[in-house]
């Protein structure tokens, strides 16, 4: 999921049609409107073992909303550790499809750690509802990054 919202929405490629023959494998190209001109972004899948997540014991892959919210804020945490250059940098979460119910839920985690936070918490969506919206919103607030 998370791929194909990175290929065909906001990412740095993006998948491009043959008009010329329908036939053929679509092919990447550069997207002129991709989001990682303006912003740094995180997309992951959670809870492991979704996407490309992996539980090396099964009994680790039972999930309920409350612990995939606690593990998200402290996959946050571990990655803003090990990322000290982007620390200080606004975080707003969205959340698609089902994680439409889960980002709101990390946007209250996030702000419960907010003491302790590397990203300041700036705000939350759910990305499917307003992912045609949004760059007219937000991006001509964001300065391009380094």
């Amino acid at each position: 999921r998370v791929v194909l919202l990175l290929l065909r929405e906001l990412g740095q490629l993006q998948l491009a049609d043959d008009e010329a023959d329908p036939e053929a494998l679509p092919r990447l190209e550069l997207n002129p409107h991709r989001w990682t001109r303006f912003v740094n972004i995180v997309a992951f899948d959670a809870p492991p073992p979704v996407g490309f997540g992996f539980c090396p014991d099964p009994a680790d892959s039972v999930w309920d909303d409350d612990k995939v919210t606690l593990h998200s804020a402290d996959f946050l945490e571990g990655f803003a550790a090990r990322h000290v250059e982007l620390q200080g940098s606004e975080l707003y979460v969205f959340g698609g499809s089902y994680g439409g119910i889960l980002a709101p839920m990390l946007a209250t985690e996030c702000l419960r750690r907010a003491d302790s936070a590397s990203f300041p918490f700036r705000g939350f969506a759910d990305l499917e509802a307003h992912l045609k919206q949004l760059p007219q919103l937000v991006l001509s607030h964001i300065q391009p990054i380094r």
